[in-house]
This record gives C-alpha cells, sequence and structure tokens, in this order.
C-alpha cells in the first residue's frame, strides 16, 4: 500500500490539501473513490475528466473505473491491460507532456481541416466562375497540402523544446534516488494547470 508520508510529499508538491490526499488504500477503496468522483463529475453534466495512475494489480480495478486509466512503465501486466494509456517508465512528467501535445495535435489537426476545407471551397467557387484553370487548382491544392505538413511538423518544435527541457533537469537534484520509495503513484483528477 502506499506509504502516506510519500503521499503527503507527492500531494504536497503538486498543490493538494491534506484532507484530499488519500493513501494506505486497499484495491475497493481506490475503486470506491474513483467510482465516486466519476459519478459526481457525470452527475455535475461537466466536462471533467477522472483520470487514475497505477502500476499495479491493487490499482487496475480503479484503472478500469476511471474515464481513463494510466498504467506506469514497470508495472504488473494486468494494469498495463486494464489502462487506456500505458507509459514507458515511471515519469509523471510524460503524462503531463502526453496531455500537452494531445491538445497540440487536436488544435493542429482543426487548423488544417478548416485550411484545406476553406481552400477548396474557394478553388471551387472560382472554377464554377470558369476564373481558374486546371493548372491553378493542382498548384493550390499542392501549395495547400504544403501549408497543411509543415503546419503539422510545426509540432516537432514542441518536442525538442520538451527534450531540451528534460535534458535541463537531468542536471537537477531530482535525478538522486529519494530516500522515500513511492509506492504507487496515482491522480485522480488531471491537475487543474492541464484543464483544457
Amino acid at each position: 500500500s502506499d506509504n502516506r508520508e510519500t503521499a503527503l510529499k507527492i500531494g504536497k508538491a503538486i498543490g493538494l490539501t491534506d484532507q484530499t490526499i488519500e493513501s494506505e488504500l486497499l484495491p475497493y477503496d481506490k475503486l470506491k473513490i474513483v467510482s465516486r468522483t466519476v459519478g459526481s463529475f457525470k452527475a455535475q453534466r461537466g466536462s471533467k475528466t477522472v483520470l487514475m495512475c497505477g502500476d499495479g494489480v491493487n490499482d487496475a480495478p480503479a484503472l478500469a473505473a476511471a474515464n481513463i486509466g494510466v498504467a506506469m512503465g514497470g508495472g504488473a501486466a494486468l494494469a498495463m491491460e486494464t489502462a487506456d494509456v500505458s507509459l514507458l517508465d515511471s515519469s509523471l512528467t510524460k503524462l503531463a507532456y502526453s496531455i500537452k501535445m494531445g491538445r497540440e495535435v487536436r488544435k493542429k489537426i482543426l487548423q488544417n481541416i478548416i485550411f484545406s476545407v476553406a481552400l477548396k471551397v474557394i478553388v471551387l467557387v472560382f472554377t464554377f466562375m470558369n476564373k481558374v484553370t486546371l493548372m491553378v487548382a493542382i498548384a493550390t491544392d499542392l501549395g495547400g497540402m504544403l501549408v497543411v505538413t509543415l503546419n503539422g511538423m510545426s509540432l516537432l518544435s514542441l518536442s525538442k523544446k520538451r527534450d531540451t527541457n528534460s535534458s535541463k533537469d537531468s542536471t537537477n537534484t531530482y535525478t538522486k534516488r529519494p530516500s522515500y520509495r513511492v509506492g504507487r503513484p496515482w491522480i485522480l483528477n488531471i491537475i487543474n494547470k492541464y484543464k483544457p
């Protein structure tokens, strides 16, 4: 079970109060908390999402009950099979990065769809007005494809920024193994900072 002292240290580091930090829970307790939270969010008819993060067999029921279950790398096979997402290692910073990258990808997809459809409509209108030749339409289509591709490739800069930041982070004190054992880390809600 998760050590209370460890849970308090991690919880306070991400801005939780002592009353909201749960630890030393049995699988049933974790399942009950996650199910209750999912139910209360559904009752509020809001757009909140419950995310459960764990690495052990005792996390599997709660991972299945959460809106999004995240298994930590190196964890139990059952947890990884039950979860919606599996991280390759036990770094929660990758979870935050994945959420941020996912939002950026969605934005780029929407931008690209709007741009492509608008371009096609404009060319179609000019075609019906007999103001566009076949070569102009092909060139416009090719140009649009290049713009969409370059817009998508701009996501690579976000990845490079992360790689640069992670290499800077590798020099800080967090690279030392902590004296306490982090048991089965889990988060019930996505931190407010990552809300859409």
